[in-house]
């Protein structure tokens, strides 16, 4: 009885937030924030460098922060592996394919495999399974 409470008033909730929204920003922009709040970061989200020359990809969510790894697509290497707890302040952005696959020969390249696999022996094979 009282989980049925319970998801009544979370679904309440929502509906009252989508209500604020929805009068604050005018034609629907208030469902598609809620939208975006709704989803937040998963693995596999792209995002750009915080250096701004390159993407940073979301791998997997450790301990509240999230494992990512930055590659510079101009000079096809990977440049920075580690943690960022701030993916969900940024926009994530979409990889065209031919980005995709620079990231793929970056990868297989053993020294670069090497850089990327230092904190985690298989980092190179969980990201090109969030690369798919």
């Amino acid at each position: 009885m009282v989980k049925n409470k319970f998801k009544i008033t979370n679904v309440s909730m929502m509906i009252k937030l989508t209500n604020i929204l929805n009068e604050i920003f005018p034609k629907g922009a208030g469902r598609k924030i809620s939208k975006a709040l709704q989803q937040g970061v998963k693995p596999g989200d792209v995002f750009q460098d915080y250096y701004k020359k390159g993407v940073e990809i979301a791998i997997e969510k450790s301990m509240g922060k999230w494992r990512t790894v930055s590659f510079d697509l101009k000079t096809m290497s990977a440049h920075e592996v580690g943690v960022n707890n701030t993916l969900e302040k940024q926009k994530p952005m979409k990889l065209s394919s031919s980005d995709k696959m620079k990231i793929k020969k970056i990868v297989k390249d053993p020294q670069e495999s090497h850089f990327i696999n230092q904190g985690d022996s298989n980092m190179v094979k969980k990201l090109l399974r969030v690369l798919r």
